[in-house]
């Protein structure tokens, strides 16, 4: 049965009906009796649908089936919203599952003016993203469908045109009849827009893989994708321009195509093309084109105008949006948020654009605020911002039962009010430049406080390493995935590769042949559990490639056949690693000539044999002079007339920092060496954050940290329905902690279900200790690694009396919150813990957090909490906190204690673990040891994520302490010490 069904708004509302029927939530079949008391709740003062920080409940979005018995089965990994559009007097939006590229049960959705939503019956799912309104033929193509100005449906059966449309696009020579559709996996398609019929075009005309944006302007169709490694298996057979990576920055493509010559414009990650005439397509042949993208180094911001592609780069907020795929960045895009008023959404942050962006004006960009919802698309509809979200995914995710996703409504200044203005990044970061050539103009526009750090040399990690018998980047696999370390025991014995293949498969297991003796060493993906059989021994050696390491083991073979096992234990649900790399050593010197043969062709296997030594790229440059002046210009008026700002003088393998006046105005600023060398430029920006008493009573309901035991729990998005489960926990009389089940609906009403699934919850939900604490700092491991944290309250040393709260959740598709000692951090997916940045510090006793249907939920109560819109409770007396995920910032500014010694034995020039300095305000440190000498302490940042550079040497007397305040504005994202002396030590930072 296909029904068309309205959601209502009343608490007894209909469920979004599927193909198989329509069912009432477990809370309403199974509750109890008794009404809570604040049903009123579930309703504004106005009569209208309940909406709480921007999220109305009703609306969220699955992909999930919904059964006639309530359960609920077949959830996408991710149920994200791709595209919002108004349209027809409707806001019409489409939702998405991964790796669809033949329909899945997401759906095609309407709401009106009232805020009914609308499953559309012409739904068919898939991965969809792309829309444009089509002006000649007046119909708005979404997706796999084109609806008309009277809302009537069509839809393109993906028997048709298979693929996960990204884009849709103006045609080069018959634009009145005819549209391009673009795909991920490179597929293009022009489509007849009366007839709906497609025909493909391209099967693959461009390198680079999980194709963005597409936009056709100055007679050229241009094209976007932001990864580069394939999805199934995909050949590049079908290329018409370029090959495989020649560069390990070779990732992703921003490429043109004029209707008879396709062209790679750059290579690199690139998502949105787009101009002033956004989802219509460009007004005419004249209108500029922009495209956004990145790199390792900042945001890219391209502009073609006048037949001319120009270069700007901007800073990044985030590092959750950087992964090597590009699975991490959908879809970041330039729209209308007001009628004339643009706005550009980009790794983490909010800009405002201007719509007069060209050559000759570049002035006006500025950030608006950063933000830790995914946003895939966003549009004005009724006088409010739409922001479309990918917010509770189950892909890693056990936690979470289903997939889930929901829009935000709201104002301009509303965002306004989230993170702070705070981002980093910059022109260079360990490039060859030439001397007397100016870096493309870098952003500094909009921003309170400025700090540029310069800095010559390679540093201490390579990008990549290049084979000198082949001119060659080793890869981890064959042609794919560059290596960035290599132990030097490995870098000369010769390599046995095969293909990565799809990634939703083991790793597979592969043989050749070797002339002589042998030892294999095996670099295996760490990511899932190694299973390699008798004989393997796992040796101290690692090796690195993009944002992952592998461990090497190691088992001698006799001549003859060489059996490599496979990678057979996913990391994720469905998700595999690598396979495994093989060097091959011989077991005696004085055996002759090695050869290796019968490679396995099936897999794409290959054999390297390197030259004597190995090389790191790029070339060394010459001997420089003593020091290298930097000069820094400004573009003032974004006009392209340049000012000089300053020179700085920076030691030949030194740094050096600036921190500009607070006063200090420009759009864009620029920099050039005065000799040839590898330099860095890297600018870190940073805006207030919120002071806690400025939104108490947003967060009245929340326990102070200091309170006694609050009402808390765990939360989970539940599976058997589409309710939130709250696992709830209190104190009794007796001072006892209590646990009773309940769940709530839409309508946010508690009720205990007769079937009572709290032992289901507590089995999946669980909180474990995720961190450590010393007398220094917070201590967080990953991989091996110690990283250090500030502390909070001396509480949080301790678990709750409900229990230890939880520390890390993904609450936002494929990127993390971590709630430690007081703090939330954001942390990615590929970086971890290296690449976090505080978000807000709260005092508060948070014992769990999820999102579902588009909120923020938090436990961790007071007992007196009142229902105040954000906090709701059950009859008995049991609540949570409801809120949007962007609500976060305002609990307050980070600030902190600690540091990476507090009377710890340090030794001569080991140094400490680092320490988390990214994000925070005034900065202090204290230093001290317990030697009866003097000894000198340095300190050392890390603010490129890559090289560790001298900050400041401090000789400390014996039996004194010295304390540095930092310049108002600096800023590194990580900070180390060591001694030139063995004593006890003491450096603890203060944040404010």
């Amino acid at each position: 049965m296909m029904v068309t069904t309205l959601v209502s708004h009343g608490r007894l509302a209909v469920a979004m009906v599927l193909v198989i029927g329509r069912f009432a939530s477990a809370a309403e079949q199974n509750a109890d009796t008794q009404p809570p008391p604040a049903a009123e709740q579930a309703a504004s003062a106005a009569g209208g649908p309940l909406c709480i920080r921007g999220v109305y409940p009703h609306l969220a979005a699955f992909n999930s089936v919904v059964q006639d018995d309530g359960q609920t089965y077949r959830s996408g990994g991710e149920c994200g919203i791709g595209a919002v559009v108004p349209w027809a007097g409707k806001l019409w939006t489409i939702t998405y599952s991964p790796h669809c590229p033949n329909g899945s049960t997401d759906k095609l959705y309407a709401i009106d003016d009232q805020l009914n939503l609308e499953i559309r019956p012409e739904s068919i799912g898939g991965t969809p993203a792309g829309r444009m309104i089509h002006r000649e033929s007046d119909q708005l193509f979404i997706g796999p469908y084109a609806i008309d100005r009277t809302g009537q449906v069509r839809t393109i059966p993906y028997s048709a045109m298979p693929g996960r449309h990204t884009a849709v696009s103006r045609h080069l020579s018959d634009p009145a009849n005819k549209v391009y559709y673009f795909d991920m996996e490179g597929r293009i398609y022009e489509v007849d827009v009366h007839t709906l019929k497609p025909t493909l075009l391209f099967a693959k005309p461009v390198p680079g893989w999980h194709g963005k944006g597409a936009y056709t302007g100055q007679g050229r169709y241009i094209v976007a994708n932001n990864g580069e490694s394939g999805v199934g298996g995909h050949s590049l057979q079908d290329l018409q321009v370029g090959g495989p990576p020649q560069h390990p920055e070779d990732n992703g493509v921003l490429a043109e195509w004029d209707g008879n010559e396709w062209r790679i414009i750059e290579r690199r990650q690139f998502t949105d093309v787009t101009g002033p005439g956004g989802i219509h397509g460009s007004p005419d042949d004249t209108a500029p084109v922009w495209a956004i993208g990145w790199d390792r180094r900042s945001v890219i911001l391209k502009l073609l105008d006048g037949g001319t592609w120009h270069t700007f780069r901007m800073p990044k907020a985030s590092h959750t949006y950087d992964g090597y795929g590009g699975w991490y960045t959908e879809w970041p895009r330039i729209r209308e948020i007001q009628p004339g008023t643009l706005m550009m959404d980009m790794h983490a942050m909010l800009w405002d654009f201007p719509s007069t962006f060209s050559a000759a004006n570049t002035a006006g960009i500025r950030p608006i605020a950063s933000h830790h919802r995914y946003i895939p698309d966003f549009c004005h509809w009724n006088g409010r911002v739409v922001l479309a979200s990918d917010d509770t995914s189950i892909m890693a995710n056990p936690l979470a039962g289903q997939s889930q996703s929901n829009l935000w409504f709201g104002q301009v200044e509303d965002m306004a009010a989230w993170g702070p203005r705070t981002a980093w990044g910059g022109p260079w970061a360990r490039d060859f430049v030439r001397a007397g050539e100016p870096s493309v103009p870098y952003l500094i526009h909009g921003f309170d406080r400025h700090c540029v750090h310069l800095a010559v040399g390679r540093g201490r990690n390579a990008l990549s390493l290049v084979d000198l018998a082949t001119g060659e980047i080793i890869h981890r696999c064959t042609g794919s995935f560059p290596i960035t370390e290599m132990p030097d025991a490995l870098r000369n014995l010769a390599r046995v590769t095969i293909a990565r293949g799809d990634y939703h498969d083991p790793g597979p297991a592969y043989s050749f042949t070797v002339n002589q003796d042998v030892v294999i060493y095996l670099a295996v993906d760490d990511r899932p559990e190694a299973k390699l059989g008798e004989g393997w021994e796992r040796t101290a050696m690692t090796l690195a490639w993009g944002n992952y390491s592998d461990h090497v083991y190691r088992r001698p073979f006799s001549k003859g056949r060489v059996d490599i096992p496979g990678h057979p234990i996913p990391h994720k649900a469905s998700d595999y690693g690598l396979p495994h790399l093989a060097f091959v050593e011989p077991a005696s010197a004085d055996a002759g000539k090695l050869e290796i043969t019968d490679l396995p062709t099936d897999l794409k296997g290959r054999v390297v044999f390197p030259a004597a030594d190995s090389a790191v790229a790029p070339p060394v440059p010459p001997a420089l002079a003593a020091n290298v002046i930097f000069t820094l210009e400004a573009d003032m008026q974004g006009n392209g007339t340049w000012t000089e700002y300053g020179k700085l003088a920076v030691p030949s393998d030194g740094y050096v920092h600036h921190v500009f006046p607070q006063d200090f105005q420009a759009n864009w600023i620029r920099v050039t060496v005065d000799q040839d060398c590898v330099a860095t430029a890297f600018f870190h920006y940073s805006g207030p954050g919120h002071e806690p008493k400025d939104h108490a009573p947003l967060f009245a309901a929340l326990a102070d940290v200091q309170d006694g035991a609050a009402i808390a729990g765990l939360i989970r998005p539940g599976k058997h329905n589409r309710n939130l489960q709250f696992l709830a926990r209190r104190a009794g009389e007796d001072g006892q902690i209590g646990e009773t089940y309940y769940e709530v609906d839409e309508t946010i009403a508690f009720a205990r279900p007769t079937a009572d699934r709290g032992d289901e919850v507590r089995e999946i939900a669980e909180v474990h200790r995720d961190f450590d604490c010393d007398d220094a700092s917070v201590i967080m491991t990953e991989k091996g690694k110690r990283f250090r944290l500030p502390k909070g309250d001396a509480r949080y040393d301790q678990p709750f009396a409900t229990g230890w709260p939880r520390g890390i959740r993904e609450c936002e598709s494929e990127r993390y919150l971590m709630n430690i000692h007081g703090t939330f951090y954001e942390k990615p997916r590929e970086g971890g813990m290296w690449k976090i940045k505080p978000v807000a510090s709260h005092n508060r006793q948070i014992m769990d957090f999820c999102t579902w249907r588009g909120l923020l939920v938090l436990s961790g109560t007071a007992r007196d909490a009142k229902p105040d819109g954000q906090y709701f409770r059950s009859a008995d007396g049991v609540g949570l906190w409801f809120g949007a995920i962007d609500d976060l910032w305002k609990l307050g500014k980070p600030v902190g204690r600690g540091g990476p010694w507090r009377n710890t034995a340090a030794s001569p020039g080991q140094p400490s673990d680092p320490y988390l300095m990214n994000g925070y305000g005034r900065k202090r440190v204290e230093l001290s040891h317990d030697d009866a000498e003097a000894v000198t302490v340095t300190i050392e940042v890390n603010f490129d994520h890559a090289d560790w550079r001298v900050y400041q040497a401090f000789r400390i007397p014996a039996g004194e302490t010295t304390a540095h305040e930092f310049p108002d504005g600096y800023c590194a994202h990580w900070v180390r010490v060591t001694a030139d002396r063995s004593c006890r030590a003491t450096a603890i930072f203060a944040y404010e």
